[in-house]
């Protein structure tokens, strides 16, 4: 599924018509999925438990100029990816070039590209991170995450010789490639490396780090609703006061020639309302028996 924060247009993953998984979609497991139009589809990463891979090709795609045109409309408005493994949205990991540290944001989704110099970019090519731990011989995934990577290689050997692995992340030698263009000139290659990482984390505590993500951002939304909370009911307050202010106003003046002020408006309705219905036994028998 594509979205994005400045566009609340949605768009399925086989609109990008890239590396598809078949044409099946996956059953929604909530109810909430189904109502919100939610449509996942299968991709064709392949991916084994436990088994750590570098450099496999998802696919090789020549853009023709309307896909260009497409992806490069996506790009401007910030569209994402949500990848999904095991009912686990995918964090997009960032690594830092100077301390070789990576960062993980949950609940973003994964860019299509980027702009640069007026140009614009793919990112051709996924790190994913899985964190496992082993539980009564079997394995448990506690943390799903992806790298994307613009890389310019023309063939996977090529892409091979980019990695070397430190503390439990594969790196990419930035010095040694380009990032990979947008254009039709050539066949891009897309490709992804696996790596799977031990975790002592818990498998009832994984879904944590979607909680925590974005705290300040939820309190301000719960400050601004209560604010316009308060603000509907002042208005709604007001309105009532004043209609009740005016029925006690006329309600509470003298006889007036000699006969009080029959109802007017809706309250006419009130004689009907409270008029006792005939056959009333055989009428609250019906009525109940309906309603159980």
């Amino acid at each position: 599924m594509l979205n994005s924060i400045k566009i609340q247009i949605p768009f399925e993953y086989k609109y990008l018509n890239l590396c598809e998984g078949g044409n099946d979609y996956i059953k929604n497991e909530t109810f909430t999925e189904l109502l919100s139009g939610t449509r996942a589809s299968y991709t064709n990463y392949i991916i084994s438990m436990n088994s750590n891979e570098t450099c496999l090709i998802s696919c090789i795609k020549n853009f023709t100029e309307d896909e260009i045109e497409i992806y490069e409309w996506l790009i401007d408005r910030n569209y994402l990816i949500n990848f999904y493994l095991d009912s686990l949205r995918a964090g997009r990991s960032r690594t830092n070039i100077y301390n070789k540290k990576t960062y993980t944001a949950y609940l973003s989704g994964i860019p299509i590209g980027f702009i640069k110099d007026d140009n614009y970019y793919l990112y051709n090519h996924y790190n994913i991170y899985i964190e496992i731990n082993k539980k009564n011989n079997k394995f448990q995934i506690v943390d799903f995450s992806i790298e994307p990577l613009s890389i310019n290689v023309n063939s996977v050997e090529e892409c091979d010789k980019l990695i070397y692995e430190d503390n439990s992340r594969l790196r990419r030698n930035f010095s040694f490639y380009n990032n990979q263009l947008l254009n039709n000139n050539s066949d891009i290659y897309f490709t992804y490396d696996v790596l799977f990482i031990p975790s002592n984390k818990t498998f009832s505590s994984r879904w944590d780090k979607y909680i925590r993500t974005g705290g300040e951002f939820h309190y301000i939304s719960l400050i601004y609703s209560n604010i316009i909370l308060f603000v509907f009911t002042f208005i709604v307050f007001f309105i009532l006061s004043k209609a009740i202010k005016k029925d006690i106003e006329i309600y509470n003046k003298k006889i007036i020639a000699d006969n009080i002020i029959d109802d007017y408006g809706w309250k006419q309705v009130s004689n009907d309302v409270f008029r006792k219905p005939k056959n009333l036994i055989i009428f609250s028998t019906f009525v109940g028996t309906g309603f159980q």
